[in-house]
């Protein structure tokens, strides 16, 4: 098996993971009830703001058409950087529910921008 087989479906089960949860935004299908305490804080103050939410699941359902479609792959990595990031940490210090998807969804990210590291090594000279 080659690389590109192993991009092929670390693109795709990020990308489809991206818009199913982004897309569960607007129209609750998978029925996810949030946590208590803290983590139900957290994310009542995320909708409170009216703009915060919405703008998080537009970004990831662009991203993760992105991904699928296999356009902008590069720029797509690079956005879902800080949504990666706030996911795990989110996932492992409030909420520890869905760390294992989390756990997945950053591995498959760190091996995603692996693969495309030649499109960034001009940023760091």
């Amino acid at each position: 098996m080659d690389k590109n087989f192993f991009s092929k479906i670390a693109r795709t089960f990020t990308g489809l993971l991206l818009i199913i949860f982004g897309v569960n935004f607007f129209n609750n299908f998978l029925g996810i009830v949030f946590p208590e305490g803290d983590a139900a804080s957290f994310m009542n103050a995320l909708y409170e703001t009216g703009y915060f939410i919405p703008m998080l699941a537009v970004s990831q359902i662009a991203i993760g058409l992105c991904l699928v479609a296999n356009v902008f792959v590069p720029f797509a990595l690079l956005m879902l950087i800080p949504i990666s990031v706030n996911i795990i940490l989110f996932n492992f210090f409030v909420a520890p529910v869905n760390l294992t998807l989390s756990i997945a969804l950053l591995v498959s990210h760190i091996f995603l921008i692996y693969l495309y590291i030649g499109y960034y090594k001009h940023l760091f000279k």
